[in-house]
């Protein structure tokens, strides 16, 4: 288990939800499929994911979202010469 501040956690989810080449979490009610947002809950107990449109609240995070690295998984897929798709029509 990684050890990070609740801001440190909030940066490593905001790094994940805008990196191109993963999934993002995604709000998982009906029809909604926004991506979450980290918050710091609690007086800063903990930190949870909210969707900005309808308020769900996810209290698991994933522990892979706070180890991945982006700028280093781009690097590796530049050397590899491989193309990021960044829609679909691309492929």
């Amino acid at each position: 288990m990684i050890l990070l501040t609740n801001e440190e956690k909030v940066k490593r989810i905001k790094e994940w939800q805008e990196c191109q080449m993963v999934h993002q979490l995604t709000c998982i009610m009906d029809n909604c499929d926004v991506i979450l947002e980290p918050r710091i809950k609690d007086n800063g107990n903990y930190v949870i994911l909210e969707c900005p449109k309808c308020k769900y609240v996810q209290e698991h995070i994933p522990e892979f979202v706070y180890y991945f690295n982006c700028k280093k998984m781009e690097e590796q897929v530049k050397k590899l010469d491989w193309k990021i798709y960044k829609d679909e029509k691309d492929i």
